[in-house]
């Protein structure tokens, strides 16, 4: 089960930025509309300042996506998929998976670029990115390194603040969008080369299954913690079957895992992506909620914090030899 599937996959290779669209699920552009109030017989405007963000299909009127402010900036499907088309087009990534979320308030769309690290047999980590439209108002655009291990069917985020992401205001000009699919691939190519380098060293770094509990321990512990606070039952829960995975898991019996701090942080990456509860409300569908969790909420920032904790607990190890 691909760690894609509330997204739409893409299982042929896709040509042109409207074939990817069309199967994606993107054809439909979104209006702001005046919030209208009945007084008496009479229709009149109910508010100056605010206005119906509304999803249309062939100039119909689909649904309701919410209330905004009058001059909250929309960034519209095809804008987004025109600077995928840039890396496509070019040969430097490929369409691997896109969706409209909630009703089409978000889309996301996955890109493929040709690098791998090769770790063995049908088991690599892929040079793997999305870009989605933001919906803050802000008319961006945000471009996300993701690298997707096969074996695991797991999703690498980068360590630090905001997941790695480039924010873009974008602009409509054409001569932009290649700027613009510039930029994100920089920042895509810069984690991808760090990565590599993390990921050699923490392949090469030995650890007792001590140490392991206490790197899984790390990544649960609250920033708030104070020194020598004991996890939560919930938290010592998790770790317990985050270690679980780590000695019997997909990959405990490779090399590049077995005993290693690699493997200890791939059993963070695969709870966050397959077993960790993700719960949804009426204001997010569950697969709406889901894609948030493993791409840009709380699963993401787990994978973050430990790929983070990973490479710092590693160059502690390093200097006490």
């Amino acid at each position: 089960m691909s760690v894609f599937e509330s997204l739409t996959m893409f299982n042929r290779p896709i040509k042109t930025k409207a074939e990817m669209m069309k199967e994606g699920g993107l054809v439909y552009n979104v209006r702001k509309v005046p919030v209208y109030a009945h007084l008496r017989d009479e229709r009149v405007v109910e508010s100056e300042r605010h206005v119906m963000v509304m999803r249309y299909e062939n100039d119909v009127p689909i649904c309701e996506l919410g209330m905004v402010r009058k001059d909250y900036g929309i960034v519209q499907n095809d804008e987004v998929a025109e600077i995928c088309d840039v890396w496509n087009t070019a040969n430097e990534a490929k369409y691997l998976a896109a969706a409209a979320l909630n009703k089409g308030e978000r889309i996301v769309i996955v890109m493929q670029s040709p690098e791998v690290i090769k770790l063995g047999p049908n088991d690599e980590i892929r040079n793997t990115f999305f870009v989605t439209s933001a919906h803050d108002g802000s008319e961006s655009i945000f471009g996300y390194p993701a690298p997707l291990h096969t074996k695991t069917d797991s999703i690498i985020v980068p360590a630090g603040g905001h997941l790695g992401a480039k924010k873009i205001k974008h602009s409509k000009h054409v001569k932009r969008y290649m700027e613009e699919a510039t930029i994100i691939m920089a920042r895509v190519q810069r984690f991808w080369g760090d990565f590599q380098e993390s990921c050699e060293m923490l392949i090469d770094t030995k650890i007792t299954d001590e140490q392991a509990m206490t790197y899984l321990g790390g990544c649960l512990r609250p920033k708030t913690a104070k020194p020598g606070e004991s996890l939560s039952t919930r938290a010592e829960n998790i770790r317990e079957e985050m270690f679980a995975i780590y000695k019997g898991g997909p990959v405990s019996n490779d090399s590049y895992a077995d005993g290693t701090m690699f493997g200890a942080y791939l059993s963070v990456v695969h709870y966050a992506d397959h077993m960790k509860v993700i719960r949804h409300s009426k204001l997010r569908s569950e697969k709406a909620a889901k894609v948030q969790s493993l791409l840009m909420g709380d699963s993401a920032r787990l994978k973050a914090e430990g790929l983070g904790f990973a490479i710092s607990l590693n160059q502690k190890m390093r200097a006490r030899k």
